[in-house]
């Protein structure tokens, strides 16, 4: 077995990787069309890594579930990879859950790179590929069924985790109010591994055209989440979800560690293990 340190800006993981089997190597398409392409293959406890040596290839990163004894599936499950022999692996697209095509590949010789640095690589790509994750031009509906609201408001969240945020915070009564903006971040599975709170702010209103109430201030505010402590939380996330409320309570970060846990438990059996600071 083989340990590996690496970084992604505060994302810290070690790689343990399984021993590896006839599957893990270098692959190649044995199609004349494809002539030149090559690919690492890792295989882990479940499943089993595929890395595109060519970075112009798309969805170079990819991790098949073993779903049989000679079967593996992607995350999406439109991909199949069928093992024929040692050698040759049977890589079928499916639309609709009909065969859109398929693909020989053939192996060429065992891993010319650690296996523990094609798994590395297939990580970062896919963090480069996700982020910056973004949210532009949203709005609130009426907060509690008031004319309190947030609008034009923007989230980035880098790939170093930190979360910006902005907008305007406006109230349309004749009473300002104090509220905050939050965000879920989601998981394939629709759970939300994290609530991020940012700031409690006040508007207060103003006297507009026409004797007409109004008041407006810009809402900006930053949050950066703890990746010591929970290293899988940028790799989970797929996608984020805005809300807003009108309280007085501050900034705070609210990680579901239930979820958390499984993921991490998961990872590790891919062969994965992303090792952080679980101490509370």
């Amino acid at each position: 077995m083989k340990t590996v340190f690496i970084s992604f800006g505060f994302l810290f993981a070690t790689l343990s990787i399984s021993t590896a089997q006839n599957l893990t190597g270098q692959w190649t398409i044995s199609e004349s069309e494809y002539t030149g392409l090559s690919y690492t293959l890792v295989e882990a406890e479940n499943g089993l890594w595929m890395k595109a040596n060519d970075g112009i290839i798309p969805n170079q990163g990819a991790f098949y579930e073993k779903v049989g004894e000679h079967q593996y599936a992607s995350e999406e499950q439109n991909h199949t990879l069928n093992i024929l022999d040692h050698d040759q692996i049977q890589k079928t697209t499916l639309f609709n859950g009909e065969t859109k095509n398929s693909i020989l590949f053939t192996k060429v010789n065992d891993a010319a790179e650690p296996t523990s640095n094609a798994v590395a690589t297939s990580i970062a790509w896919r963090l480069e590929q996700n982020y910056p994750m973004e949210i532009k031009g949203w709005n609130t509906p009426m907060i509690y069924q008031e004319s309190f609201i947030f609008r034009n408001v923007s989230l980035n969240l880098s790939d170093n985790g930190v979360m910006n945020i902005k907008g305007d915070q406006v109230t349309f009564r004749f009473r300002g109010f104090t509220g905050r903006l939050f965000v879920d971040l989601i998981d394939k599975e629709d759970n939300t591994i994290a609530r991020v709170y940012f700031k409690a702010q006040e508007v207060a209103p103003e006297i507009g055209v026409g004797g007409s109430m109004e008041g407006i201030i810009k809402y900006e505010d930053a949050q950066t989440l703890n990746f010591e402590k929970y290293p899988e939380i940028l790799i989970a996330t797929t996608r984020l979800s805005l809300g807003a409320e009108r309280t007085d309570k501050g900034r705070e970060i609210i990680y579901n560690e239930v979820v958390l846990n499984q993921i991490a438990q998961d990872m590790q059996r891919r062969g994965i293990a992303l090792v952080g600071d679980k101490q509370q």
